[in-house]
């Protein structure tokens, strides 16, 4: 009997060309012990989930067999306490959503709150600088720095107070003839200085703007770091240094520049402890660094004042606001 050639070719090729047959084909690719070894490469790679993943799993196995038992039971009961559950799946959502939030919010607010704290402590140094410039001037005029936090708050407004009057009052010594008569040189005692870490700043308005929005306050940091960097003195030394501190950089007779809040705080703290004698500083030079000083802090508790929710600061008194008008 003839047959035709290539029969069973001819036989494979309609059997793939059924779209019922190529339909079927690819189902029985995924096995069940495929499936199960999918599923366990995708939950092994979920390492950052909040809740482990052997948790999650077992919970979907009790799910199934929940589901199963109750409908091979009481198929009846089963459907009604599911949709019991099911009708409160909307309210317990919304209540813990409210819950969740107001929690966050609440912890966010207090860690905020710490964070404004610290930037007062740091831009408030300034207000003691000035206090020093008085000081050095033979000038009682103290300028009283304020409480950080007031009724658990802190208290921006009273400390831009205070960096106002003492701008006031270094204005005052500039321009009265009789306070100023000690320039061109004011003459480091061995007493202590303050010195405002500008450098700092910037990491905590950082941590603050992790909080809330705070994009002036990190403006204005910025400008403090970069001021931190740049600020200049110039330290005058005179003959009198004992030779045995020349290695220590300083040079006699001479006037020196200072460059940098780190090397000021340096120079000032040597005169403290008495391992110098005999520094001064160029009036000029000093009164811009002072204003400067005030100037960094006046702007970055204006920013604070500005980006802050007014509930998480302390009110501001009358003086402040007379100050601020």
């Amino acid at each position: 009997m003839w047959r035709p050639s290539g029969g069973r070719n001819r036989r494979a090729t309609c059997v793939a060309s059924n779209p019922l047959v190529s339909a079927v084909t690819p189902l029985s690719k995924f096995s069940l012990a495929a499936m199960s070894e999918h599923i366990a490469n995708r939950l092994a790679h979920r390492k950052d989930d909040p809740v482990p993943t052997a948790l999650t799993v077992g919970g979907i196995f009790l799910s199934v067999v929940g589901a199963v038992g109750g409908a091979l039971v009481d198929w009846d009961g089963f459907v009604a306490n599911l949709l019991n559950s099911v009708v409160l799946i909307g309210p317990a959502l919304v209540i813990s959503n409210v819950v969740v939030v107001f929690t966050n919010r609440t912890r966010s607010e207090n860690r905020a709150q710490q964070h404004v704290g610290m930037l007062v402590i740091l831009v408030g140094r300034a207000i003691d600088t000035a206090n020093d410039l008085h000081r050095l001037l033979g000038v009682d005029r103290r300028i009283e720095v304020p409480e950080v936090f007031v009724g658990g708050r802190p208290d921006v407004h009273g400390y831009l107070a205070a960096v106002r009057l003492s701008k006031v009052a270094i204005n005052l010594s500039i321009e009265n003839p009789d306070e100023s008569r000690r320039l061109p040189e004011l003459r480091l005692a061995e007493e202590s200085y303050s010195i405002p870490n500008y450098a700092a700043v910037r990491s905590f308005a950082d941590l603050l703007a992790r909080e809330v929005d705070c994009l002036n306050v990190t403006v204005s940091a910025v400008g403090a770091e970069y001021f931190s960097a740049v600020a200049s003195v110039d330290l005058v030394t005179t003959p009198s240094i004992p030779s045995k501190y020349d290695d220590a950089g300083a040079q006699s007779g001479i006037m020196q520049p200072l460059t940098g809040l780190a090397e000021i705080s340096t120079w000032f703290d040597r005169a403290t402890s008495g391992r110098l004698t005999n520094l001064s500083v160029e009036s000029l030079s000093y009164f811009r660094f002072v204003d400067q000083c005030l100037y960094r802090a006046e702007k970055i508790l204006e920013a604070l004042t500005k980006d802050m929710p007014a509930r998480l600061l302390a009110p501001p008194t009358a003086d402040s606001n007379l100050v601020s008008g």
